[in-house]
């Protein structure tokens, strides 16, 4: 079983925004996270996107 997520889908969200103008290193210094804390934000927010696209596609929405 996977490890629980300590944060909310919306923090994830900022987060993610930040790296995409910035970098993993710059943002968790920023918030005080670990690189690998940002970047399973990345992948979350990603595969949560993902998800979305295909449930869309799926009902033809």
């Amino acid at each position: 079983m996977g490890d629980r997520r300590s944060y909310t889908d919306r923090y994830a969200e900022r987060v993610v925004e930040q790296v995409i103008h910035s970098d993993n290193a710059n943002v968790a210094r920023h918030q005080g996270l670990s690189e690998d804390i940002v970047w399973s934000m990345v992948e979350y927010v990603g595969e949560k996107s993902r998800y979305r696209r295909e449930s869309v596609t799926a009902f033809g929405h």
